[in-house]
Order: structure tokens, then C-alpha cells, then sequence
């Protein structure tokens, strides 16, 4: 290459924007004060080292923009980011498939009722499903507007049927308005067979304690 080229390129190269760093703005606005990211971060949000097989990206973006324009009341602040920053942190975010426990994930070592359990809450279900199953999560795309609770139905599956659902997923309906709708991966891809069947432990645990019809 010749000297003019190559100075040429260098020029061209200076005045290009630098990419934003997504994992540089997740720290810098302060995301893992509450939220985890593999072993690192906070607990008083959700999860995040599963949030790209969860969400959509486009989902993500438009969170991002603006969290309480789509769940009123939410503790997630408003952070006013530019289009290019909220893009980096949307594209990081998205890229985030568990490979952040580096093969080791959290509940390795557990068994039954606290497997499945951990596995509900740092694989993220908690995100859609709410604590203990009692759902209430916005989706534009369920009846209603929401994710349904478990808890109130999860007793009409046998230990089979949770496994499957849960295995293979279950697609979102189609919606046209500003945010994307919320579908559940299939977690197959994910979870192993003992995953899905500790998993499966804790949702019919959330069935005990709930009323009865009267037949």
C-alpha cells in the first residue's frame, strides 16, 4: 500500500465514530449495581447472563428506551440514552446466552426443589412469570396484556407436560404496536434433562397451598 493510501485510510479511520461499548455502558450506567451478569452484579433485578435467549433485541432497544413507558411503576430508572449507546447495550445484552458462567452455571450442585428453584430465578422465568409464579409482567401479545400466573394453573399439567412446554417453547402472537411481544424460548436449548425436570419440581411446588374447586 502506498504511503498516500495508507494515510488516506488512517484519516478515514480517525474520523469514524468510535462503536460503543456495550459491556463499558452497562457498568457505567450502573446496570450491575442491580442486575447479574454470570457471577458478577446485583440481585434486586433480574438476571441477565440468559437475557439474549429470553428477549428479542429489538425487545431490549425498546426497553431500554424507556422502561416505564412499558411497565408503569417499574424501579428500572429512565437513562436517557443516546440512539447509539442504547444500541451497544441492546446489542450486548442480546449476545448474553450464558456464556458468562464460562459451562458452570449457578445451581450446579443442587438437586430437586432448590435446583429447580434457582434455576426459575437465575435462568430468568422470574423476569416473565414473577416471584413465586404470581405473574403480572406486561406482554402485548398474551390475553389480557400479561404474562399469566403460574401458580393458579400450573396443577392442571402433569410433571410431563411442564417438561414439554417449558422444553419446547411457546410462540408469542403476532403484535404490530411499539413493543415486540414476549414469547418463551424453547428451553431445550438451554436446559439439560435433570434441568428441566428440577425445573419442573419447583413449578408443581407452586401449585400446593392454592384453592381447590369444589366439584
Amino acid at each position: 500500500m502506498s504511503m498516500i493510501r495508507l494515510a488516506a485510510c488512517l484519516a478515514l479511520a480517525a474520523a469514524a465514530p468510535a462503536r460503543a461499548d456495550g459491556r463499558a455502558l452497562f457498568s457505567a450506567h450502573g446496570c450491575s449495581a442491580c442486575h447479574r451478569v454470570g457471577p458478577d452484579g446485583g440481585s434486586s433485578g433480574p438476571d441477565l447472563t440468559l437475557v439474549g435467549v429470553r428477549r428479542p433485541r429489538a425487545w431490549i432497544d425498546q426497553w431500554l428506551k424507556s422502561p416505564r413507558a412499558w411497565k408503569p411503576g417499574t424501579s428500572m430508572p429512565e437513562q436517557g440514552l443516546s440512539d447509539a449507546d442504547r444500541g451497544a447495550l441492546a446489542d450486548y445484552l442480546s449476545e448474553q446466552k450464558g456464556q458468562a458462567w464460562n459451562g458452570t452455571p449457578p445451581w450446579t450442585g443442587y438437586g430437586g426443589l432448590p435446583r429447580g428453584r434457582m434455576i426459575y430465578e437465575r435462568a430468568g422465568c422470574v423476569a416473565c412469570h414473577g416471584t413465586a409464579g404470581r405473574g403480572g409482567q406486561p406482554d402485548p401479545g398474551a390475553p389480557g396484556g400479561e404474562i399469566p400466573a403460574l401458580a393458579p394453573v400450573v396443577g392442571n399439567y402433569t410433571r410431563a407436560e411442564l417438561i414439554a412446554r417449558v422444553s419446547g417453547g411457546v410462540p408469542s402472537e403476532p403484535f404490530h404496536g411499539v413493543m415486540p411481544a414476549v414469547a418463551m424460548p424453547a428451553w431445550k436449548d438451554v436446559l439439560g434433562p435433570g434441568d428441566l425436570d428440577a425445573l419442573a419440581t419447583y413449578l408443581l411446588s407452586l401449585d400446593e397451598g392454592q384453592p381447590k374447586p369444589d366439584w
